[in-house]
């Protein structure tokens, strides 16, 4: 998918560097943000088995931002290369999608995708999700 409207994200603030090898959030830690990538690779992973790479303009750490209900990180995110992302919180992701419409489909587009793609990973008692 041709991401055209989240790289926008990664100009609204100073970005956070993670060096390689580096975790920028663990599973099961509380969050109530998302990061946009500004440069390199960033890997969604739970246990050894690696979920997604995401690269610039990519997003990590939405589910956490959204639900309000259980705000913490569903997956771990290691830096596979030197790498900055910007933080997000809420009020800024919504201030954005109020101006810019067309990133909400964009936005929903990844999720559906990760969420379709989750249903693979087994939970850590080692049932797939349902």
């Amino acid at each position: 998918m041709q991401r055209k409207l989240l790289p926008m994200l990664a100009d609204l603030a100073a970005p956070k560097s993670i060096p390689a090898g580096n975790v920028l959030f663990e599973m099961g830690d509380p969050g109530a943000t998302m990061f946009i990538v500004k440069s390199g690779e960033l890997r969604i992973q739970v246990g050894d088995l690696v979920f997604e790479t995401v690269v610039e303009g990519g997003i990590v750490g939405e589910m956490a931002l959204l639900d309000d209900e259980n705000q913490v990180r569903s997956a771990t995110v290691v830096a596979s290369r030197d790498s900055e992302a910007v933080e997000i919180d809420r009020d800024m992701l919504m201030k954005l999608l109020h101006e810019q419409p067309d990133m909400t489909l964009e936005f929903c587009q990844v999720m559906i995708r990760r969420l379709r793609n989750y249903k693979v990973i087994p939970r850590s008692h080692g049932q797939p999700v349902e």
